[in-house]
């Protein structure tokens, strides 16, 4: 590119340098409405926008209605040159369609559960818990450490040993999934039923004209259930189950993982280092990253979508190793991999230099930040450039603004403000802002990493020691 060309697009950047902002549909949507809101959204700066079902939605989500409205805002997109992305969710996380997908019974998440007993408590447990159980011990339990464990079949167990029994749960039901449950991210069966509800559906139900318009779709915070913490029904003594869990294990890594399911719960006297652990959580993990993630990146090339999102829990180590095991390996599948950086200060400075390093080693060119979100109705433009100004620094060059709301009716007023949109008095200056951060991505675009360190991510150390408590 000659350097007049170069000045005339850093002058006035196209959409691509723009940021896309989560439009969030969480009203009754009506087509006149939704098309003023997206003049103003263009009139604002940003140069597209994700489709983002929200709290207070009164049109059915995937319903007639919703797919005609979606097939309007893509059409009157493509009249005034502005770009609209499907978000794959009712709300969040990704995998159950707003609970569509997880009223079959199969589809839904269960988990593996600890239950520590007194000896006289055995017996009548595991009688009262029969079509549940997946195994039980005995031992001599001090704190969090085990010792003398051998298989508990019932009856009097040795004396001064703990029961400690394993029983298979299906996660409660829950309004934020519609009455239904979360989906088993980790089973390919249940992730092919929602991705023929969702990307399926729009494909087969938008006009070709109307697919043409769009861009690519946003995965938000799918997970493959909390590990040993209290998170997205989980909680301390539970971990992630799916039904190829002991099949897989066993031929993966040549034992029976049943016969050393307490030392992923517990910690094995003597023993600092679990082995154990860290072949379930490596399974675990890869059985999300591959009926999951590169199911959903197989179906988005097929379709001609762009592949986006970011991934539950991004910052410290443990925390990763609780809902995922490690965010750096979901990257891969992503055309534009994303983090969460929310509210206004943050020192979690490694979760964009992880995206960075993955999008430098594998020669992604856009990464995806969501941020703005959490920070309140005191923002002023000063504040929203020094959290934009640190992330783009660190190589990210696809801002997505949490949130623009459709209205502010009822509740909704408290999701998550400021809405970065017609609600705020400054709404109109705002594309001075946009202006900014998009000539700042126009002049790094292209530019090349000059990486000299190489600092060693530590996640596996962090699954072999983790135990709960």
């Amino acid at each position: 590119m000659n350097r007049k060309s170069w000045e005339k697009i850093f002058k006035d950047p196209g959409a691509d340098y723009r940021s896309k902002p989560f439009w969030s549909w969480n009203g009754k949507m009506e087509e006149k409405e939704l098309f003023r809101q997206l003049d103003i959204l263009k009139e604002m700066g940003f140069g597209g926008a994700f489709m983002h079902s929200r709290v207070g939605l009164a049109t059915e989500y995937l319903g007639d209605e919703w797919m005609r409205i979606v097939e309007k805002c893509l059409e009157y997109g493509k009249k005034i040159d502005f770009d609209l992305w499907i978000y794959d969710e009712d709300r969040w996380p990704s995998g159950s369609a707003g609970g569509i997908v997880t009223q079959k019974k199969e589809n839904r998440s269960h988990r593996l559960q600890l239950h520590i007993l007194k000896a006289s408590e055995g017996d009548a447990f595991l009688k009262e818990n029969q079509e549940k159980m997946i195994a039980a011990y005995q031992c001599i339990l001090e704190g969090h450490e085990y010792r003398e464990l051998a298989v508990y079949e019932g009856g009097e167990p040795e004396e001064g040993k703990n029961i400690l029994a394993i029983t298979l749960e299906e996660s409660e039901l829950n309004d934020n999934y519609n009455g239904a449950t979360y989906l088993d991210t980790m089973k390919a069966s249940a992730v092919d039923d929602y991705l023929a509800s969702t990307h399926d559906k729009y494909h087969k139900e938008l006009s070709k004209d109307a697919l043409e318009r769009v861009r690519g779709v946003f995965t938000d915070e799918p997970h493959r259930g909390a590990f040993l913490c209290d998170f997205s029904e989980g909680n301390q003594k539970s971990i992630p189950y799916t039904d190829e869990l002991f099949s897989a294990f066993k031929e993966r890594y040549g034992y029976d993982l049943k016969e050393h399911l307490p030392e992923i719960f517990l910690r094995e006297q003597g023993k600092t280092f679990s082995g154990v652990t860290l072949d379930y959580l490596e399974l675990v993990q890869d059985f999300f990253l591959k009926n999951f993630l590169k199911k959903i990146q197989d179906r988005c090339q097929e379709y001609g979508w762009l592949f986006t999102g970011h991934l539950l829990h991004e910052d410290t180590l443990s925390n990763q190793t609780c809902m995922l095991g490690s965010l750096m390996t979901g990257y891969e599948y992503m055309d534009i991999p994303g983090i969460d950086l929310l509210g206004e200060r943050t020192s979690c400075w490694w979760i964009a230099k992880q995206l960075s390093s993955v999008a430098h080693q594998m020669n992604k060119k856009k990464m995806l930040t969501e941020l703005f979100g959490c920070t309140g109705w005191q923002m002023k433009f000063e504040n929203y450039k020094s959290i934009g100004d640190w992330q783009a620094l660190m190589g990210i060059n696809l801002f997505c603004p949490h949130l623009s709301w459709y209205t502010m009716k009822g509740e909704n007023k408290r999701d998550y403000p400021a809405s970065i949109f017609y609600q705020s008095a400054w709404y109109k200056q705002y594309r001075y802002m946009e202006d900014y951060f998009a000539r700042f991505h126009v002049a790094t675009d292209g530019t090349p990493s000059d990486c000299k360190l190489l600092v060693m991510n530590p996640i596996e150390s962090v699954w072999a020691r983790t135990y709960t408590g």
